[in-house]
């Protein structure tokens, strides 16, 4: 369920390459892949942020833990929900440069279409699934 150490690397080099200041994690799991791409925003400054959702809470707990020891806390947003319902209320005025989906895999096309039709993925922004 959790994305490989090669995989977050990608990750990291995805967030760097196309210079993300905005990342949205849909799938948070004990907190791997936000780390990694954390980590690509670090040079970014003020503002870099990456926005993660979890369903679960004790998922949600672990990867709070995991994102603290690493030292992301401070570019690392949790919320706590059905990433379904929580992609109808984010702010859509300020778009994620990059949107990762790693959640339930029969909500993919329902996260894709709802990313789209708000308008929460910049101009030039990539979306990445896993599986």
């Amino acid at each position: 369920m959790m994305v490989s150490q090669l995989q977050g690397s990608f990750l990291t080099f995805l967030v760097q390459a196309c210079k993300a200041n905005r990342v949205l994690d849909i799938g948070t799991f004990a907190g791997y892949s936000a780390a990694c791409m954390a980590e690509g925003l670090r040079s970014r400054g003020d503002g870099a942020k990456v926005v993660t959702l979890e369903k679960d809470e004790l998922c949600q707990r672990v990867a709070k833990e995991n994102i603290e020891a690493a030292g992301y806390s401070d570019l690392i947003e949790f919320l706590l929900g059905d990433a379904s319902e929580l992609l109808e209320l984010l702010d859509n005025s300020m778009p994620y440069d990059l949107v990762f989906i790693d959640a339930n895999k029969s909500g993919y096309i329902k996260y894709y279409n709802t990313i789209l039709e708000r308008n929460l993925l910049s101009n030039d922004g990539i979306i990445v699934a896993d599986n």
